[in-house]
């Protein structure tokens, strides 16, 4: 008995260990989710006009260059490496563009966010909103 519960604990704790390289992300994932996150830095304000289109054209890049791959009918390991560096130099792109200084709204139009304690224009009326 002893030995049949150490066992089966050690294979386990093997296949825990084994998870992670089997927890890949799928190119459809990824494309999918930086799609979303230009979407949320449109809708936040975060991301321009100009920067939005910049990165929705790389999207539609990568994707046209998946579809050059698919169309011997398999992606081979070269093609999905050159897709996961794609993908992750847009992602970098996404975190830049999202996270610069420049917004969508004007100084002192309205934004949604929260501002805190201050107002939109950065001081105090001496109450909370």
């Amino acid at each position: 008995m002893k030995r049949y519960l150490t066992g089966t604990l050690l294979f386990l704790l093997t296949l825990g260990l084994a998870m992670p390289a089997f927890a890949r992300i799928s190119l459809y994932d990824l494309e999918r989710e930086q799609r979303w996150r230009i979407k949320e830095g449109v809708r936040s304000g975060e991301l321009t006009r100009k920067e939005s289109k910049t990165l929705h054209r790389e999207q539609r890049n990568i994707r046209r260059l998946k579809r050059h791959f698919v169309r011997d009918g398999r992606i081979s390991r070269h093609e999905r490496r050159t897709l996961r560096k794609r993908y992750s130099r847009a992602g970098r792109h996404i975190y830049r563009l999202t996270h610069n200084q420049r917004t969508r709204y004007a100084y002192g139009s309205y934004a949604p966010r929260y501002y805190g304690d201050y107002g939109v224009f950065g001081f105090s009326f001496g109450h909370r909103f």
